[in-house]
């Protein structure tokens, strides 16, 4: 359950090769784990491209007892946190694609992950040749397009 989302900072512009560091897409998410104890999670967008973005997901707080010290993030993202799913259809509406696919994810030693998201028109375009990808995405869902449209009706702001 979604208890508080903050106000995105994003680029409504055209999508250009780099943006400055203050024009990245940021959001902050405030939820609670299945034991009732808030989770603070933060997502970054660490470098943007022209039909690519990557961007850090970390937890902040909520840290389950007998993890270690820093940053706590699940043991994998393959179906993400709405949080995550909504950062990328935000930066797709913002580049004005009909689409988004997850490329990678990388789990980071402080624990965080690292996620590389592009951008599209097509949905039927091939991710490893349109995105020039060195290795085939994992046969998974995680790793599909995903449609602006049939997101809109969770996501636009009303």
């Amino acid at each position: 359950m979604i208890r508080h989302l903050t106000t995105a900072v994003i680029l409504a512009a055209a999508a250009l090769p780099a943006l400055a560091e203050e024009n990245l897409y940021r959001r902050d998410l405030t939820d609670q784990n299945l034991a009732g104890k808030e989770v603070k999670w933060k997502f970054e967008e660490t470098k943007h491209e022209e039909n690519t973005s990557t961007a850090k997901l970390t937890v902040l707080s909520g840290i389950p007892s007998g993890q270690p010290t820093g940053l706590y993030t699940p043991p994998a993202i393959q179906q993400p946190p709405l949080l995550v799913q909504r950062a990328a259809y935000d930066m797709a509406v913002a580049r004005k694609m009909d689409y988004f696919i997850k490329l990678s994810e990388k789990r980071e030693e402080d624990g965080s992950y690292t996620i590389r998201f592009g951008f599209s028109n097509d949905p039927n375009a091939d991710p490893v040749a349109y995105y020039q990808l060195k290795e085939p995405l994992p046969k998974d869902d995680a790793y599909r397009f995903q449609s602006v449209k049939q997101l809109e009706m969770l996501f636009k702001e009303r």
